[in-house]
């Protein structure tokens, strides 16, 4: 979902927790494995340029 670069926001909390608000305001959340794992992967696509990254 992040890749297709069609969302308002992503983050991250120091306890992994990740949050993901789409354009049509639907929200999802899910643990990654290690901190930082979604900013590398919003660092890597070419849609995301420009997009809000929120880290606690």
């Amino acid at each position: 979902m992040i890749n297709t670069g069609n969302y308002q926001s992503v983050g991250q909390q120091h306890d992994k927790t990740v949050r993901l608000v789409l354009d049509n305001g639907k929200v999802f959340q899910a643990k990654e494995p290690k901190i930082d794992d979604v900013y590398q992967v919003v660092k890597d696509c070419s849609k995301c340029s420009g997009k809000p990254f929120l880290t606690e």
